[in-house]
């Protein structure tokens, strides 16, 4: 039997398996030295993430301090920040500047875009914290997710995180 998921949850999800699945495409392209076709899903995944990476830090990742304290949650807004930082550092590239940047740059290029994938993927198992929310507030989330699409902010353009007051719950 299939089970059906809240807006909210349906969003997310779907969400996550686009960042996620741009996130694998980013990782091969630099693995492949094909700095056109990384440049190419760094541009699209800086557009198509902005939105679900700002939800995260506005709505989720309070929600998780509030069970998981400051230092998981530090954890994940670093690894943001990372994710920021990679796709800067892409889409800044020149067409023939791979071979200039040196085999550790590359590599150091490359294994940013791993631990991202790995966010990605253990990141998309919060969902549960916002399902666990009482129905008023999953639908202000899934208003305010739905909000953030229609004006999207690239990820590169999100300034850095505020400090998350975590309070009881």
């Amino acid at each position: 039997m299939a089970v059906e998921w809240p807006p909210l949850a349906t969003a997310f999800v779907d969400d996550h398996r686009q960042v996620t699945r741009a996130l694998k495409q980013l990782k091969d392209a630099l693995g492949r030295h094909d700095l056109s076709e990384a440049k190419r899903i760094a541009e699209e995944l800086d557009r198509a993430a902005g939105p679900h990476i700002l939800f995260e830090e506005v709505f989720l990742y309070p929600e998780v301090a509030r069970v998981r304290g400051r230092d998981y949650i530090d954890r994940l807004y670093e690894e943001h920040r990372a994710g920021r930082d990679l796709l800067t550092r892409v889409l800044v590239l020149k067409s023939d500047s791979w071979r200039r940047l040196g085999d550790e740059e590359q590599a150091r290029l490359l294994q940013q875009a791993e631990m991202m994938l790995d966010h990605a993927v253990s990141c998309g198992t919060l969902l549960s914290y916002l399902t666990t929310l009482d129905q008023t507030t999953q639908q202000e989330y899934f208003a305010a997710l739905l909000a953030l699409r229609q004006q999207p902010k690239r990820w590169t353009e999100i300034p850095e995180p505020a400090q998350v007051k975590i309070t009881a719950g």
